[in-house]
């Protein structure tokens, strides 16, 4: 790449670096060699930090840590938030209201805390499983503020209707996407993973930089199109997969490893495969 420019990695966790909450070898290996060659990574997930961590760690990630699916954007090692956005309570409320009776477990993410209802087990088991503190004490679809994202999840037909629900029940006093065929997300009003990187990328200085984003569902598509290049995964969503410069192999296949192969291409290094998006920011190579 011609001059200097600094080189940026902003990916996703579940379903592209990790399959069943493990990253391979053979991925971590591929991080350690992009970094040598110069290129920092961030994660951009809808986890909360505590559970993103080992992931970010395993792949030397820099802070800030993209994580509530971009309502906060943390400090890895201090697990502080540098800026965060929450959902009102009355939203809140009334989004839960809406679905209260539906065959779908409810999830709230406040501040590094999970809470549900007394009856969704499975949610409770898997976070505690993974370390993270749950109050099944949700016995009301009237919440205060404090939450950063509220989740539907349940059978991919189920959700659908959810959403429908949902929608009609909010407007736009927030903001609905699908983070996997199972999960609704509840945001506040204008967050997303692209958004939050925006709100990074305003607080750096001014320099020449390119960024590669990766992701595999419709909670990282703002992400994709405001990256210079744009990578997803061959079983993504077609929305998805349209968006995308660059699909790799599955997770489950350690498909990201396939990544520095297009990286580290004798003519990607020489600039002879240009950025092709977000030309506005300068961001060219």
């Amino acid at each position: 790449m011609a001059g200097l420019v600094e080189k940026m990695i902003v990916t996703d966790i579940d379903g592209t670096l990790a399959h069943k909450d493990h990253i391979p070898a053979e991925v971590a290996k591929t991080c350690i060699l992009l970094k040598e060659d110069g290129w920092s990574f961030h994660v951009a997930t809808g986890r909360i930090l505590k559970a993103a961590l080992p992931h970010a760690l395993r792949i030397g990630a820099l802070s800030p840590a993209i994580v509530y699916d971009g309502a906060r954007l943390m400090d890895l090692e201090k697990s502080t938030a540098i800026r965060e956005a929450s959902l009102g309570g009355d939203v809140l409320s009334m989004a839960l209201a809406s679905v209260w009776d539906a065959p779908v477990m409810l999830q709230l993410f406040s501040d590094e805390r999970i809470r549900c209802r007394p009856g969704d087990v499975r949610v409770a088991e898997y976070f505690r499983s993974i370390g993270i503190p749950v109050t099944q004490d949700l016995v009301s679809p009237d919440v205060g503020d404090g939450y950063f994202r509220g989740i539907a999840y349940g059978a991919p037909k189920d959700i659908q209707e959810v959403r429908r629900t949902v929608e009609k029940a909010l407007g736009d006093r927030a903001t609905l996407t699908m983070a996997g065929d199972s999960f609704l997300d509840i945001l506040p009003p204008g967050v997303s993973k692209g958004a939050a990187l925006d709100w990074y990328l305003e607080s750096l200085p001014e320099q020449r930089r390119v960024i590669v984003a990766v992701g595999d569902h419709l909670n990282d598509k703002d992400l994709l199109e405001r990256a210079d290049i744009a990578v997803s995964m061959e079983d993504a969503p077609l929305e998805i997969r349209r968006v995308a410069d660059i699909l790799l192999p599955p997770a489950s296949e350690g498909g990201f490893r396939k990544l520095a192969d297009y990286l580290r291409d004798e003519n990607f290094v020489r600039g002879k495969i240009p950025a092709k998006r977000n030309r506005e920011r300068g961001n060219v190579m």
